[in-house]
């Protein structure tokens, strides 16, 4: 009975919700997508350059 009454509220709560419209989903979701691109790229050039950068070390 416990399930029932919580997947009733969950179901009430869910139609509280404003979704985004198409135009405002779209442009948030380009957002995240350029920014993970943007973070990865970064990443990947601080890996490489502390790699570079430990591997000089260890080679002295």
């Amino acid at each position: 009975m416990k399930y029932l009454k919580f997947f009733g509220e969950a179901r009430d709560e869910m139609m509280k919700v404003v979704w985004p419209n198409r135009p405002t989903l779209i442009k948030t979701t380009r957002a995240v997508f350029i920014f993970f691109l943007a973070l990865t790229a970064l990443l990947g050039v601080l890996n490489f350059s502390f790699s570079e950068l430990i591997s000089a070390i260890l080679r002295s």
